[in-house]
């Protein structure tokens, strides 16, 4: 059996949720599966998908409630390259205290060891600029390339770029390159009515992504669907928080569901309202729900997907400065998306299969 250490992201909640079907594929065959994240993010990890929960600080990154991510992580790169090296000590410690022979990171740069099996997780290995039509960055798109060329693998949550579009090409995939499949932790679960549940037809509506914006557009769909006729079922991302339930005349707001629960939501819901980040985009997927996407402003990945996927016909999209304006008939329910899920989940299965091979062999050479 094989000690796994699994690294997200703690930029988001989406990196510490979609690794977790990652996580219950080994954890099930036996593996002991080590979860290393933010402590914050560790209480979503349950034990059916791991055997042990280590946390794994990093240095917080700020977010603007004006100015681009784009520009904004730029004038952060000196704190991400020392988050870098703090990451391979630590990462290396784990390594040699838990004996581990395979270590994921999810978008976490510098989550790789020599002595074990590397793999990097991610759904864009082109960093796109907000100008001139969403072209790539050479600069940022170089540096991310580099980062990843430092792993043994690179899993790409996705079948050919269906989902991600020119995230993931072209500029010539790197070596080890493998698709995986949309990642979700949802069908990990069986729904579950969250408690006080508005009764009758309802529209669900996702509030995740960083602050400020996260409370912003919060704030503009209160104003925007309080006293109307049909009911509102707001569920929000916040972690670190109080799980409160408020309740207006037609909305109920849910400070934070558990999986169980948020699939249940989804799976009910008339329509769904969301962020168009990747991992949220994964989960409607695997539901074979559609949703009106809200592109955090600033985020171009975000604004890329929801006009890509838009173009596509997969799902309709509006600018959150435009919201105000917003008259929306029936929202799109569902996504015809059998084959893709049939096809990921067959990479998936023989990506993880040989990577317990690859692994297994490369502990024989040493």
């Amino acid at each position: 059996m094989s000690n796994i250490l699994i690294c997200p992201l703690d930029w988001g909640m989406g990196h510490a949720t979609r690794v977790q079907q990652v996580a219950a594929f080994f954890h099930a065959a036996g593996h002991k599966v080590i979860i290393a994240a933010s402590p914050a993010y560790l209480d979503s990890f349950g034990s059916s998908v791991c055997s042990l929960k280590v946390p794994f600080r990093s240095l917080r990154i700020r977010y603007s409630s004006f100015l681009p991510l784009f520009i904004f992580i730029l004038l952060q790169s000196p704190l991400l390259a020392v988050q870098f090296f703090i990451d391979l000590v630590k990462v290396a410690y784990m390594v040699r205290k838990y004996d581990v022979d395979i270590v994921i990171s999810d978008n976490r740069f510098g989550a790789f060891s020599t002595r074990a099996r590397s793999v990097y997780i991610t759904h864009q290995l082109q960093v796109l600029s907000p100008f001139r039509n969403y072209r790539p960055a050479p600069v940022l798109t170089f540096v991310h390339r580099v980062i990843a060329s430092l792993y043994n693998e690179i899993w790409v949550p996705d079948i050919s770029s269906c989902l991600s579009g020119k995230l993931t090409k072209p500029c010539g995939k790197p070596s080890k390159f493998y698709e995986i499949g949309a990642l979700s932790m949802l069908h990990l679960y069986s729904p579950e009515e969250p408690p006080s549940f508005p009764e009758g037809d309802y529209i669900a509506v996702l509030i995740s992504g960083p602050e400020p914006q996260r409370s912003i557009l919060q704030e503009i769909l209160l104003r925007k669907f309080e006293n109307q006729e049909k009911q509102y079922v707001f569920a929000g991302g916040n972690i670190r928080g109080d799980r409160e339930v408020k309740k207006y005349k037609n909305i109920t707001l849910y400070s934070y569901l558990s999986p169980p629960h948020t699939r249940f939501l989804l799976e009910r819901s008339r329509g769904i309202i969301c962020r168009a980040g990747y991992s949220t985009i994964m989960d409607l997927v695997r539901l074979g729900k559609s949703a009106l996407l809200v592109p955090t402003p600033g985020q171009t990945e975000q604004e890329y997907l929801a006009h890509y996927l838009g173009e596509k016909g997969l799902f309709t999209s509006v600018k959150q400065s435009q919201i105000k304006l917003l008259n929306p008939g029936p929202l799109p329910e569902k996504l015809n998306t059998g084959s893709y899920l049939e096809e990921g989940d067959k990479k998936f299965r023989e990506t993880l299969s040989n990577l317990l091979k690859r692994s297994s062999s490369l502990k024989k050479q040493v």
